[in-house]
């Protein structure tokens, strides 16, 4: 009798707990289909390191990476040191009307820090991330803390350690792009947001420094003020070709993403799209993340491209 393909059957059981944010849940699924499907474990690693990977170079939205957990400020023992409780406070001194119910669950997402900061020192609202220009999300902490503990309890079983498949990555960042003068001008968007809280200190060192990596192929420049390497300066056309065809990448994703939310609001103008914001649309966070590479990256490309 031919072996039949083994099937998940967890009709009215909890198969996935409920976890901390959606890419955790994605994840952990995926893997568990792939298991019973028969996928080899070599498979199932590589594609976690792939997701890792893609986690540790920030191309994951963050409305995957927030995390919602039930407010209980009443049953904590020490409520100041809960992150939810700490998320609650900072919501209410930005919007006084803004008040967190007993049993609501309250989103929220964790940035990097100095290295003596507590977890509740690195906790921020969604809005106060979006429209932050010196806030990053602590990677580490959705991976070690977040990811690897539900992949161990599965594939633990097994041998495996998801631990030491993320130790074997080696993921080289690219580090952001100093402000410059036209990322101090505001768009409509950040305007009526921004003055909700104060504005942060600067709290990572490549925005005390420049960043050393070439323009075009991000590899570390060995020379004092180049903002290109030598090979790259050795072939200017096919310099110049890749600058601007990253500018016109970043040019057309923004207006690709205005076209979509013009067609949703039936409405044309941008300053009128730029009120949108709604937490729930995945747009609005693309659209957010455009805009910062507009005021970030736009004024280092065009400053390059007169160069040639």
């Amino acid at each position: 009798m031919a072996a039949l393909m083994p099937q998940r059957c967890v009709s009215g059981l909890a198969s996935l707990p409920f976890l901390h944010y959606p890419m955790e849940v994605k994840l952990l699924e995926n893997a568990l289909k792939f298991l019973f499907e028969g996928q080899s474990l070599a498979t199932i690693k590589k594609y976690v390191q792939k997701k890792m990977r893609r986690l540790e170079k920030g191309l994951v939205s963050p409305q995957d990476l927030i995390i919602c957990k039930e407010n209980k400020v009443n049953s904590y023992k020490r409520p100041h040191l809960q992150p939810v409780v700490v998320a609650c406070a900072r919501g209410r001194e930005a919007d006084t009307a803004n008040i967190c119910l007993y049993g609501e669950r309250v989103p929220y997402l964790v940035t990097y820090g100095a290295r003596t900061n507590r977890l509740i020192d690195n906790v921020c609202s969604l809005y106060d991330f979006l429209y932050d220009e010196t806030a990053f999300l602590n990677t580490k902490y959705y991976i070690k803390k977040q990811l690897i503990p539900p992949l161990s309890r599965v594939f633990g079983l097994l041998g495996e350690d998801p631990e030491n498949w993320y130790a074997e990555l080696s993921v080289r960042k690219k580090a952001p792009s100093t402000e410059s003068a036209f990322s101090r001008r505001s768009l409509p968007e950040v305007s009526s947001l921004r003055a909700r809280s104060p504005p942060r200190k600067k709290r990572v060192i490549e925005q005390y420094y420049s960043s050393k990596n070439c323009a075009v192929c991000h590899s570390f420049c060995t020379e004092e003020d180049a903002s290109l390497c030598q090979p790259c300066r050795a072939s200017p056309q096919k310099s110049y070709f890749c600058l601007l065809s990253a500018q016109r990448n970043v040019e057309y994703t923004r207006k690709h993403l205005y076209m979509i939310c013009s067609r949703c609001l039936g409405e044309p103008s941008e300053q009128a799209i730029d009120q949108c914001i709604s937490l729930d649309c995945p747009i609005f966070y693309e659209r957010v993340k455009i805009n910062k590479k507009v005021r970030q990256e736009l004024p280092n490309y065009r400053h390059l491209l007169q160069k040639f």
